[in-house]
């Protein structure tokens, strides 16, 4: 282990996140419960480039025939965004949100760790049921007009 992913283990550790070892070097998984429902929170260490990935999986594949509904999800959600942004695998249907720093001459602090870790399940939390609807086959610009609109009240 390196000074980044030690710090991140640390961190998920006292915080009380739930970890699972990865078979993968530098990736380790935790389970995330929010108000809208429950995924997988994945943790990306790349130490030789002093980066750390966070990212928030989708936990179903958004149907092949909601494909383009999903794009246009990520995309509406995407466009105001201030910190992290959606993935979407238009072949696989996999949505994911990432948040992501390069650490290259900064320390992993709790602090910082704390943000950016709960940047990430804060708008993961926010736009799941949008994602839901969607993959069930609410169109997009009503799922996000609905999660903009509980923003503002």
């Amino acid at each position: 282990m390196g000074r980044i992913e030690d710090a991140i283990r640390e961190f998920l550790t006292e915080d009380d996140w739930p970890l699972e070892e990865s078979e993968l070097d530098g990736v380790l998984v935790t389970r995330v419960s929010g108000n809208s429902g429950d995924w997988i929170l994945v943790t990306v260490v790349r130490e030789d480039q002093e980066q750390l990935l966070l990212y928030s999986v989708y936990p179903d594949l958004v149907p092949e025939e909601q494909r383009d509904e999903g794009m246009a999800f990520v995309t509406r959600a995407n466009w105001d965004l201030a910190i992290g942004t959606f993935e979407y695998d238009l072949d696989t249907g996999e949505v994911r949100f990432r948040t992501s720093i390069d650490l290259e001459d900064v320390e992993p602090t709790k602090p910082l760790l704390r943000s950016l870790v709960h940047s990430n399940v804060v708008v993961m939390d926010r736009y799941l049921p949008g994602l839901e609807a969607v993959a069930r086959g609410v169109p997009a610009d009503e799922t996000i007009a609905e999660i903009e609109a509980i923003g503002t009240e």
